[in-house]
Protein backbone atom coordinates (compact mmCIF):
# COMPACT_ATOMS: atom_id res chain seq x y z
CA UNK A 1 0.00 0.00 0.00
CA UNK A 2 2.80 2.66 0.78
CA UNK A 3 4.17 1.73 -2.53
CA UNK A 4 1.14 2.43 -4.27
CA UNK A 5 0.43 5.69 -2.04
CA UNK A 6 3.13 7.29 -2.07
CA UNK A 7 2.94 9.26 -5.42
CA UNK A 8 -0.66 10.39 -4.75
CA UNK A 9 -1.99 14.05 -3.95
CA UNK A 10 -1.90 14.86 -0.16
CA UNK A 11 -5.04 16.04 1.66
CA UNK A 12 -2.80 18.72 3.43
CA UNK A 13 -2.47 20.21 0.12
CA UNK A 14 -6.12 20.28 -1.11
CA UNK A 15 -7.43 21.58 1.73
CA UNK A 16 -10.06 24.70 1.22
CA UNK A 17 -8.99 27.88 3.21
CA UNK A 18 -12.34 27.18 5.66
CA UNK A 19 -11.35 23.28 6.37
CA UNK A 20 -7.30 24.68 6.51
CA UNK A 21 -8.39 27.46 9.49
CA UNK A 22 -10.31 24.73 11.55
CA UNK A 23 -7.78 22.66 11.19
CA UNK A 24 -5.32 24.99 12.47
CA UNK A 25 -7.44 25.85 15.31
CA UNK A 26 -7.86 22.02 16.28
CA UNK A 27 -3.98 21.65 16.45
CA UNK A 28 -2.96 24.66 18.38
CA UNK A 29 -5.32 23.88 20.64
CA UNK A 30 -3.84 20.79 21.28
CA UNK A 31 -0.11 22.13 21.19
CA UNK A 32 -0.73 24.60 23.65
CA UNK A 33 -2.07 22.10 26.18
CA UNK A 34 0.97 20.01 25.10
CA UNK A 35 -1.34 16.88 23.93
CA UNK A 36 0.98 14.59 21.86
CA UNK A 37 -0.67 14.15 17.96
CA UNK A 38 0.56 12.56 14.58
CA UNK A 39 -0.49 14.66 11.73
CA UNK A 40 -1.50 12.05 9.74
CA UNK A 41 -2.46 13.07 6.26
CA UNK A 42 -3.69 9.40 4.88
CA UNK A 43 -5.82 8.88 7.89
CA UNK A 44 -9.50 8.05 6.61
CA UNK A 45 -12.40 6.46 8.25
CA UNK A 46 -14.93 3.55 6.46
CA UNK A 47 -17.71 5.87 5.60
CA UNK A 48 -18.24 8.88 3.81
CA UNK A 49 -20.51 11.28 5.54
CA UNK A 50 -17.07 12.99 6.78
CA UNK A 51 -16.77 16.53 6.38
CA UNK A 52 -13.71 17.80 8.36
CA UNK A 53 -11.31 16.37 10.76
CA UNK A 54 -10.77 13.08 11.54
CA UNK A 55 -9.10 11.72 14.24
CA UNK A 56 -8.21 8.18 16.27
CA UNK A 57 -7.14 8.08 20.13
CA UNK A 58 -4.73 4.94 20.78
CA UNK A 59 -2.87 4.01 23.51
CA UNK A 60 0.46 2.01 24.12
CA UNK A 61 -1.45 -0.51 27.09
CA UNK A 62 -2.98 -2.88 24.79
CA UNK A 63 -1.10 -3.94 22.33
CA UNK A 64 -0.37 -3.10 18.28
CA UNK A 65 -3.64 -5.04 17.81
CA UNK A 66 -5.40 -3.22 20.39
CA UNK A 67 -3.97 0.50 20.46
CA UNK A 68 -7.01 2.32 19.15
CA UNK A 69 -9.70 2.95 21.38
CA UNK A 70 -11.95 5.63 19.91
CA UNK A 71 -12.02 7.24 16.56
CA UNK A 72 -14.49 9.86 14.72
CA UNK A 73 -14.33 13.18 13.52
CA UNK A 74 -16.71 16.58 12.04
CA UNK A 75 -19.55 15.21 9.67
CA UNK A 76 -21.80 18.36 8.96
CA UNK A 77 -24.08 16.91 6.58
CA UNK A 78 -25.31 13.82 8.48
CA UNK A 79 -28.41 14.33 10.89
CA UNK A 80 -29.90 15.84 7.19
CA UNK A 81 -29.60 13.35 5.38
CA UNK A 82 -31.17 11.02 7.95
CA UNK A 83 -34.22 12.93 7.72
CA UNK A 84 -33.15 15.18 10.12
CA UNK A 85 -32.24 18.78 11.19
CA UNK A 86 -29.30 20.31 9.27
CA UNK A 87 -27.41 19.62 12.36
CA UNK A 88 -23.29 20.34 12.30
CA UNK A 89 -22.00 17.72 14.73
CA UNK A 90 -18.71 15.78 15.72
CA UNK A 91 -18.95 12.30 17.05
CA UNK A 92 -16.80 9.23 17.13
CA UNK A 93 -17.34 5.59 18.19
CA UNK A 94 -15.60 3.69 20.85
CA UNK A 95 -14.61 0.31 21.95
CA UNK A 96 -16.10 -0.36 25.20
CA UNK A 97 -14.09 -3.29 25.84
CA UNK A 98 -10.78 -1.66 25.10
CA UNK A 99 -11.80 1.35 27.28
CA UNK A 100 -12.44 -0.30 30.34
CA UNK A 101 -9.02 -2.03 29.74
CA UNK A 102 -7.17 1.36 29.48
CA UNK A 103 -8.71 2.66 32.15
CA UNK A 104 -8.01 -0.18 34.58
CA UNK A 105 -4.39 0.37 33.58
CA UNK A 106 -4.34 3.91 34.77
CA UNK A 107 -4.64 4.82 38.29
CA UNK A 108 -7.23 6.33 39.69
CA UNK A 109 -7.31 9.73 39.95
CA UNK A 110 -8.41 11.64 43.25
CA UNK A 111 -12.08 12.15 44.59
CA UNK A 112 -13.49 15.83 43.35
CA UNK A 113 -15.67 18.26 45.07
CA UNK A 114 -19.30 17.04 44.40
CA UNK A 115 -20.96 18.82 41.87
CA UNK A 116 -18.02 20.09 40.21
CA UNK A 117 -16.47 23.28 38.78
CA UNK A 118 -17.46 25.63 35.96
CA UNK A 119 -15.23 27.53 33.97
CA UNK A 120 -16.90 31.23 33.50
CA UNK A 121 -13.91 33.10 31.20
CA UNK A 122 -14.03 36.26 29.40
CA UNK A 123 -13.99 37.32 25.54
CA UNK A 124 -10.43 35.87 24.13
CA UNK A 125 -9.78 33.60 26.86
CA UNK A 126 -10.86 30.82 25.83
CA UNK A 127 -8.10 29.26 25.05
CA UNK A 128 -6.65 29.80 28.53
CA UNK A 129 -9.96 28.10 29.72
CA UNK A 130 -9.79 25.09 27.70
CA UNK A 131 -6.85 24.76 28.94
CA UNK A 132 -7.51 25.02 32.37
CA UNK A 133 -10.37 22.09 31.69
CA UNK A 134 -7.92 19.88 30.95
CA UNK A 135 -5.60 20.41 33.76
CA UNK A 136 -8.66 20.28 36.02
CA UNK A 137 -9.75 17.11 34.17
CA UNK A 138 -6.48 15.55 34.41
CA UNK A 139 -6.51 15.87 38.26
CA UNK A 140 -9.33 13.95 39.05
CA UNK A 141 -11.70 17.32 38.82
CA UNK A 142 -14.80 17.18 37.56
CA UNK A 143 -14.77 20.41 35.56
CA UNK A 144 -16.90 21.73 32.58
CA UNK A 145 -17.45 24.68 30.48
CA UNK A 146 -19.53 26.33 27.04
CA UNK A 147 -17.63 26.71 24.25
CA UNK A 148 -20.68 29.51 23.28
CA UNK A 149 -18.68 32.96 23.96
CA UNK A 150 -21.45 34.62 26.76
CA UNK A 151 -21.21 37.24 28.75
CA UNK A 152 -20.61 36.39 32.80
CA UNK A 153 -23.76 36.59 33.85
CA UNK A 154 -24.85 33.81 31.10
CA UNK A 155 -22.39 31.67 31.84
CA UNK A 156 -23.02 32.31 35.81
CA UNK A 157 -26.61 31.63 35.19
CA UNK A 158 -25.37 28.20 33.19
CA UNK A 159 -23.16 27.66 36.15
CA UNK A 160 -25.81 27.80 38.77
CA UNK A 161 -28.58 25.79 36.22
CA UNK A 162 -25.99 22.78 36.11
CA UNK A 163 -25.69 22.63 40.31
CA UNK A 164 -21.97 23.63 39.68
CA UNK A 165 -20.74 23.82 43.08
CA UNK A 166 -17.88 26.29 42.18
CA UNK A 167 -17.85 29.07 39.47
CA UNK A 168 -13.89 29.45 38.17
CA UNK A 169 -13.50 32.80 36.62
CA UNK A 170 -10.87 33.90 34.10
CA UNK A 171 -10.92 37.94 32.96
CA UNK A 172 -8.45 40.64 32.07
CA UNK A 173 -7.85 41.18 35.33
CA UNK A 174 -7.32 37.47 35.88
CA UNK A 175 -5.15 36.68 33.69
CA UNK A 176 -2.68 39.81 33.75
CA UNK A 177 -2.27 38.95 37.81
CA UNK A 178 -2.11 35.28 36.98
CA UNK A 179 -4.47 34.01 39.70
CA UNK A 180 -8.42 32.65 39.43
CA UNK A 181 -11.47 34.19 41.00
CA UNK A 182 -13.25 31.19 42.65
CA UNK A 183 -17.35 31.48 43.14
CA UNK A 184 -18.74 28.93 45.89
CA UNK A 185 -22.04 28.62 44.39
CA UNK A 186 -24.14 27.73 47.24
CA UNK A 187 -22.38 30.70 49.85
CA UNK A 188 -22.13 32.98 46.96
CA UNK A 189 -18.52 33.57 48.66
CA UNK A 190 -15.53 34.61 46.18
CA UNK A 191 -11.84 34.56 46.43
CA UNK A 192 -8.47 34.84 44.82
CA UNK A 193 -6.20 31.65 43.67
CA UNK A 194 -3.30 30.44 42.01
CA UNK A 195 -3.41 27.45 40.02
CA UNK A 196 -1.19 25.64 42.05
CA UNK A 197 -3.72 26.28 45.31
CA UNK A 198 -6.92 25.68 42.75
CA UNK A 199 -6.49 21.23 43.69
CA UNK A 200 -6.46 21.97 46.89
CA UNK A 201 -9.69 24.17 47.25
CA UNK A 202 -11.81 21.65 44.56
CA UNK A 203 -10.55 17.93 45.93
CA UNK A 204 -12.49 16.85 48.91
Amino acid sequence: CAAVIKDAPSISQNRCAVCENKYTIIKNLLSAKGLKFIDNPQLVRGLDYYTGAVYEFTTDVLGPQQNTILAGGRYDNLVKELGGKDVPATGFAAGIERLIETVKSNANAGETAEDGVFIVYGAGHKDRAFSVLLELREQGIKSFMNFDEKSFKSQLREASAKKAGFALIIGDDEVKENNFTVKNMVTGGQFKKTGKELAAVFKT
